[in-house]
């Protein structure tokens, strides 16, 4: 099975919405994009209110802690996601979701699959 049909399952399967459209920041659950510091460093904001934005909670140093807290927030039960594109590939949200793929692996409904993907995924198991 391919990543991206991998990636399609685990958005579905959650009700995830991932857009990378400005315009919809506003209207997400959570948003997700690089600001720049005065002096030149990159920091990562990861908010549920964009106009009041709280450094000691949204305001994160290096990216490798984005994608726990993107799936914390998943967990929470929030689905509507405003990610930019510098932050979706350096953050490696891919990642995160596949993670979360292997994760819900049990709890996928399997009538959306095809017979070759439930042979793929369940290959200890029988059909």
């Amino acid at each position: 099975m391919t990543i991206e049909r991998k990636l399609e399952i685990i958005k579905d399967h959650l009700n995830l919405h991932i857009t990378n459209d400005y315009a919809q920041l506003r209207r997400t659950d959570v948003a997700i994009y690089n600001e720049s510091t005065a002096d030149g460093y990159d920091l990562w904001i990861l908010t549920s209110n964009p106009d009041n934005i709280s450094i000691t909670d949204d305001v994160f140093y290096t990216e490798d802690c984005i994608s726990d807290a993107f799936k914390d927030k998943i967990d929470d039960g929030d689905i509507y996601f405003y990610i930019d594109d510098d932050a979706y590939t350096e953050i490696g949200i891919d990642d995160a979701l596949l993670d979360l793929f292997d994760e819900n692996i049990d709890y996928i409904d399997i009538t959306k699959l095809t017979t070759d993907e439930r042979k793929s995924i369940f290959k200890h198991e029988a059909i």
